[in-house]
């Protein structure tokens, strides 16, 4: 059970999570503002009511939302003094902006016929996100106060940073994402490190950090380059020279999310669970700031509920709610390890406070697209795990919808219930995305957890090791047989180093104990057991009707399976 939080509300962006995970925009469209970054934007003297021109403006509701950012109200007054709500950002390509009218620093004076000119920041955008049939008539003037940008905080500065490649062993050690070609942020050209790996040269020099911005790499200015282009140059020399930008990543997508309209968050709930003697609460939760389950999201959040236990029974915990509480405790902003502790400490009963459906609406939203990426890997490490550096890939399904063409209902529908069964069998899941020319891949990667692999080596006969044979060669039974009949062995060949050799047992979960390695979870499974295991359960979920042997057709589901 992994778990992890960290709230939105109350940590602000420009914090950078320790250890070095990769940073990404937190989910909440209205962060704290963080008194050590002051507001990037100036306000001239607000011209004269009469100057001011007076528009109606009717957005129709997309699959991305409205696109606009607001600031102001009379809890939140963006303008000390004034209460009104401002226009401050444009979504590049989403709805406001393809209409044209509206513009940063329109003052909103109504939504949906509703006078705003003095209410709270939290009503006016509940009055936008509750408009009817997808609608949304705004009454705004214009121009009404105007924005220009001026220089971040300069306690972030710029920096030159040397890195020198070792001949051998580690790698840089940092991850990079951006470029004109395939921008991080809509509208922003720059390349950002988005990840350090603990083990490479930039974490031991300790300069480079996540959410830095280049802007020089060996001399050479990359603020309007391609991704491409700046691999080529940091590939270029085995002495990498940088010029950053510090802490520029965090400036930017505070303008991103601070008062996006569009950003939803679920409905709490309260739940009580009991602890079962043997089921435990009998649900698996993975996150949080040390490790995310959603990149960018430091989040909690359930992934399995197992059948029989106590969650189950109960019925009100779903598959992707994210936990808010244990016990009165405040889990958003703790390391995961924490969170674990406070279930563990509990008795006999848990207390929850969940949102519902957090999952669901995160990957809905605008914040979640600037989450899924392909990074630019400079680590020097092989990429065989999840974004947590921690879970195994055990297996990838692969399936791609081609743009133009409508994947067929029963597809879908099949699709979705092997997932939901895979669910069940207690698999946990994270997906990328790409995009080709024909349209987007998807790739679903599969890990198999520890307490899946115990029922399943025991269900399928695995071999344990018990104990190393000391003192005598390994059993070579054709040397054995040819020595018996007096022939030379034409292919005996002493071989330096072997690895050692084990008596072997049937292997039992119940007891682990005795068989060698099983205190490392992490490496006791040879890679062909982990696959094996992965490949009886996919083979094996439902997906149709059972009675109709609609099971485990992979090829049909799925255009391409990789085995890991």
């Amino acid at each position: 059970m992994a778990l992890e939080m960290a709230d939105e509300e109350t940590i602000p962006l420009a914090e950078e999570p320790q250890p070095d995970p990769e940073l990404e925009p937190d989910p909440d469209p209205e962060p704290e503002a963080d008194p050590a970054e002051p507001e990037s934007v100036l306000e001239s003297v607000e011209p004269s009511q009469e100057s001011m021109e007076t528009l109606t403006v009717v957005l129709s509701k997309k699959k991305d939302g409205y696109g606009f950012n607001v600031k102001g109200g009379r809890d939140k007054p963006f303008r000390e003094g004034d209460p009104s709500i401002y226009i401050t950002r444009l979504r590049p390509g989403a709805v406001a902006e393809k209409d044209g009218r509206l513009s940063p620093g329109d003052r909103i004076v109504e939504i949906n016929g509703t006078d705003v000119l003095n209410v709270t920041h939290n009503e006016a955008l509940d009055l936008v996100r509750k408009s009817k049939g997808g609608k949304l008539t705004l009454v705004v003037h214009k121009r009404a106060i105007q924005m220009t940008e001026q220089d971040d905080n300069p306690t972030h500065g710029v920096i030159r940073i040397d890195l020198q490649r070792e001949k051998k062993g580690r790698g840089l050690g940092f991850n990079i994402r951006g470029g004109k070609d395939s921008p991080y942020v809509p509208g922003d050209p720059s390349i950002y490190v988005t990840r350090i790996n603990g083990d490479g040269l930039a974490a031991k020099d300790g300069r480079l950090t996540v959410g830095d911005k280049l802007l020089e790499i060996n001399n050479v200015n990359v603020e309007n380059s391609t991704v491409d282009r700046a691999v080529d140059l940091i590939q270029s020399k085995k002495k990498l020279q940088l010029l950053v930008e510090k802490r520029a990543l965090q400036q930017v997508v505070r303008s991103v999310r601070e008062g996006a309209v569009d950003s939803q968050r679920g409905k709490e709930s309260a739940i009580e669970l009991y602890k079962d003697p043997e089921f435990g609460l009998g649900f698996n939760i993975r996150g949080g700031s040390d490790a995310n389950y959603l990149r960018g999201h430091p989040g909690i959040f359930v992934t399995s509920i197992k059948p029989g236990g106590s969650a189950e029974r109960d019925g009100r915990l779903k598959i992707g709610d994210r936990l808010l509480e244990i016990n009165g405790v405040d889990i958003r902003s703790v390391p995961q390890d924490a969170a674990v502790q406070l279930v563990q400490r509990s008795v006999d009963k848990v207390k929850l406070l969940v949102e519902n459906d957090a999952e669901k609406l995160f990957k809905n939203s605008e914040f979640y697209s600037l989450s899924d990426f392909d990074e630019i890997d400079f680590s020097g490490e092989a990429g065989c795990f999840f974004r947590d550096q921690k879970r195994r890939i055990d297996f990838v399904l692969v399936y791609e919808d081609i743009e133009g063409e409508e994947t067929p209902k029963d597809v879908l529908r099949y699709r979705k219930k092997y997932m939901n069964n895979l669910q069940k069998s207690q698999l946990e899941f994270e997906e990328e995305t790409s995009t080709t020319k024909k349209g987007t891949l998807h790739f679903i990667k599969v890990h198999v957890p520890w307490e899946v692999m115990l029922f399943y080596a025991e269900e399928l006969n695995f071999k344990g090791p018990l104990k190393e044979r000391e003192g005598a060669d390994k059993i070579n039974w054709s040397e054995r047989i040819l020595n018996k009949f007096h022939i030379p062995n034409i292919f005996k060949n002493d071989v330096p180093n072997q690895p050692p050799d084990y008596f072997t047992a049937t292997f039992q979960a119940n007891k682990l104990h005795k068989f060698v390695g099983s205190d490392h979870p992490e490496t006791y499974f040879k890679d062909t057991e982990r696959t094996r295991v992965a490949n009886e359960i996919l083979e094996t979920a439902v997906y149709g009707n059972r009675n109709k042997g609609e099971i485990g057709e992979l090829p049909f589901l799925f255009n391409l399976n990789i085995k890991s």
